[in-house]
């Protein structure tokens, strides 16, 4: 079991986005830019003798430009700091440029504020909030929250990033952007994940969603998937996460639907809960992702 996602899955950077500019026209462009070819993966193992040297050394030789971290408690800092410590992050061959978090209101209306000793560690990691649910939890004070994120990374000049996420209280793109709108912090914007966008029931209008997303969109994940989506597949995720040359979904669609918004952001290999060996698939799916993105 993952040691960031086992509580929604099982149960910042300074460079620009994609329009920077807030409140740009979010009409298709008529001239399609390709997507930059650089491709960064999640890291969700739990197996401590894979050490973070050896993901990091074996991951940049296969040709993975970084890696997405989550952290979930502050027991999850160590994590963190031996990515740092890499030969391949210190010398700039492999980054970090995401912090996932698991936000979790408490009963008495806290936050657990492991996004601060984030911030500290790494303020060039974006900072990549999944909001939970709670039954006391309000539209109100997810605004609040997202402000003071938003507050704190501008003094180190990063950006939040809001991390939409089925199953949790922002699950989709357009659940996303009144909360943009209505915090209204430059630094604030939105992460495109296919696999959430399908769960979403969005499979046929992607570039619908891309055109809506794209004066805030900061990010974007991608996974081999299914044409046909199981709306009670509640835990079981292996039908929108996959490796890239598995599944019969057309990835050429997500693509291409970033590519007319002319997408310029990192794109991230999403791998939660894939049981096979992990070189393996992610070899394969780099071999499948350089395909795709050709010219």
């Amino acid at each position: 079991m993952c040691v960031f996602f086992s509580t929604i899955m099982c149960a910042c950077s300074t460079n620009s986005p994609t329009l920077n500019a807030k409140g740009l026209d979010d009409s298709p462009t008529l001239n399609a830019k390709a997507l930059d070819g650089s491709l960064y993966v999640f890291d969700f193992i739990t197996d401590k003798s894979f050490t973070y040297e050896q993901r990091a050394e074996q991951w940049s030789k296969m040709g993975y430009k970084g890696v997405a971290l989550g952290l979930r408690k502050p027991h999850d800092i160590p994590r963190l700091k031996a990515y740092l410590a890499t030969n391949e992050v210190k010398s700039g061959t492999f980054s970090i440029p995401v912090i996932s978090l698991i936000m979790r209101m408490s009963a008495d209306g806290s936050w657990n504020d492991v996004w601060k000793q984030s911030l500290k560690l790494t303020p060039t990691s974006d900072l990549w909030p999944i909001i939970l649910n709670n039954r006391n939890l309000t539209k109100k004070k997810v605004v609040s929250l997202l402000k003071e994120m938003c507050i704190e990374a501008e003094k180190v000049g990063t950006d939040v990033v809001i991390y939409p996420h089925d199953g949790t209280f922002i699950e989709s793109v357009e659940e996303a952007i009144p909360y943009i709108k209505k915090v209204d912090m430059p630094n604030l914007y939105l992460t495109m994940h296919l696999s959430h966008e399908l769960r979403a029931g969005n499979g046929d209008r992607l570039l619908e969603v891309a055109t809506k997303a794209a004066p805030y969109l900061k990010h974007a994940s991608i996974s081999g998937a299914n044409k046909n989506i199981d709306p009670r597949a509640g835990k079981d995720w292996s039908g929108v996460i996959k490796p890239l040359d598995e599944g019969d979904f057309p990835l050429e669609k997500f693509i291409d639907a970033l590519e007319k918004i002319n997408f310029n952001s990192k794109m991230f290999l999403h791998t939660f809960g894939i049981k096979q060996p992990i070189n393996q698939h992610l070899s394969r799916s780099y071999n499948k992702w350089k395909e795709l993105v050709k010219p």
